[in-house]
């Protein structure tokens, strides 16, 4: 049976991995093709540095993605209390920030991208998107588990 102050610690540790893992996730997504359609004249991949062009905003997911992973990296450092106080609704802000972003930018650019290639966003999203929103999604789970279940809940009775 492992000691109630190590199953805290490893719950923390995982929280604080799923959350570095969504922060590079996010962080990537800019270098990653959010657009992906077949033309006559081949293929076309439009990935997030090249659409930041129409819609810089998406300037703000590699932002939000390298704070969540350098928050979730020294997060461990903060005294317990601040640690407690700050992780859960900060990586929620985070989380909700990155899908938002991603979100408005796929129907803010919807009918753009229709008009220029023939074929909406929402029928060529390509792996960026997907990406983005799966980045967003972890660090909003984590972030929520924490507010909602405290680690200490998951310690053992004393017997």
């Amino acid at each position: 049976m492992t000691e109630p102050s190590e199953r805290s610690m490893v719950l923390g540790l995982s929280g604080r991995a799923v959350v570095v893992v969504g922060g590079v996730l996010l962080a990537a997504t800019i270098f990653l093709p959010w657009y992906s359609v077949s033309l006559a004249s081949g293929a076309g991949h439009v990935s997030g540095i090249a659409l930041s062009g129409k819609a810089p905003e998406l300037g703000v997911l590699p932002a939000i993605g390298l704070a969540a992973a350098m928050a979730g990296a020294v997060i461990g450092r903060v005294p317990r209390a601040l640690r407690d106080s700050i992780a859960g609704p900060g990586a929620v802000a985070l989380g909700l920030v990155g899908l938002a972003v991603t979100l408005e930018v796929a129907v803010r650019l919807n009918q753009t991208m229709q008009n220029l290639y023939g074929t909406s966003f929402w029928d060529a999203a390509a792996l960026g998107w997907y990406v983005a929103m799966l980045g967003g999604f972890l660090i909003l789970a984590a972030g929520i588990l924490r507010v909602v279940v405290p680690a200490e809940r998951f310690a053992p009775a004393a017997a």
